[in-house]
């Protein structure tokens, strides 16, 4: 026998309602890759998002779209779907965007996609072309070291604030796979509109401080995450990088518990 469960609610506080699902097992859900960087200059630090899926033309009709049109159907992330992505999409914005760098780092972790394409990602990221009268910047992968979120933007605060705005909607959506590009669009709008040059400003500083802590402790993991951060200088050293035509101080490498990584980092002209 089904019972229905009391819910407290406080004077003036709307009750949620419920996100529909077919199961709680297999929730529908999306994948995507997202790039951000630390605001300079011109450039607001938004690179962009990008769904993991492919262009399906549909062979039958149904409820959802027409015989013959063209869809979005997820996939699994393997290392030639993630060349493909880095390379059509991710390239190109950081050749637009960040075009008054000489160099741009692009860090990510060790899942198994990435380490498999690394060779041919920085093979592609050391073609120089010129746009509009521009020499575009070099682009070097890296890897941040091994069970170490905390080195990455994205794990550390971007991902946990984007979540907060997107959950503020989510339940207006049905979860089904039908409204799995309704709830793509909500997560590229809450991208654009409100992480902004000063949010993820403020998330650099973050990043700063916690990257602080770590070399306090000698790059382990025992350290305190810092609290009630408010202003934090970025980290500049001296150090020279095996590139082929540039010897520029652009990043420092730190010993990971015998783990050699490079924090990524971009010099203007």
């Amino acid at each position: 026998m089904l019972r229905k469960r009391a819910v407290k609610v406080h004077p003036g506080q709307q009750r949620r309602a419920r996100v529909q699902t077919k199961s709680k097992r297999f929730v529908q859900k999306v994948m995507g890759l997202c790039a951000v960087a630390r605001p300079c200059g011109d450039f607001d630090g938004r690179i962009g998002m990008y769904r993991c899926a492919r262009e399906k033309v549909a062979q039958r009709r149904s409820k959802f779209h027409e015989r013959g049109d063209v869809c979005d159907e997820d996939c699994d992330v393997e290392a030639h779907m993630f060349h493909e992505l880095v390379t059509e999409k991710l390239i190109p914005d950081i050749y637009t965007k960040m075009a008054d760098f000489d160099i741009v780092f692009v860090q990510m972790d060790g899942a198994r996609p990435h380490v498999k394409c690394m060779d041919a990602l920085n093979a592609a990221g050391k073609e120089r072309k010129r746009i509009d009268g521009k020499q575009a910047p070099m682009i070097k992968f890296v890897l941040q070291p091994a069970n170490s979120p905390d080195t990455n933007l994205n794990d550390l605060c971007f991902f946990r604030s984007l979540s907060k705005f997107v959950q503020e909607h989510e339940r207006e959506i049905e979860h089904s796979a039908a409204n799995k590009d309704e709830f793509w669009n909500l997560m590229v709008e809450q991208y654009h509109e409100y992480h902004d040059r000063e949010r993820l400003q403020r998330c650099w500083v973050v990043k700063t401080a916690v990257t602080k802590c770590i070399l306090d402790a000698n790059g382990t993991n025992n350290y305190k995450p810092p609290h009630g951060i408010k202003h934090e200088e970025p980290i500049s050293f001296d150090l020279s990088l095996d590139l082929d035509d540039a010897n520029d101080r652009v990043a420092r490498t730190l010993d990971y518990e015998g783990l050699h990584a490079s924090l990524p980092s971009s010099l203007p002209r």
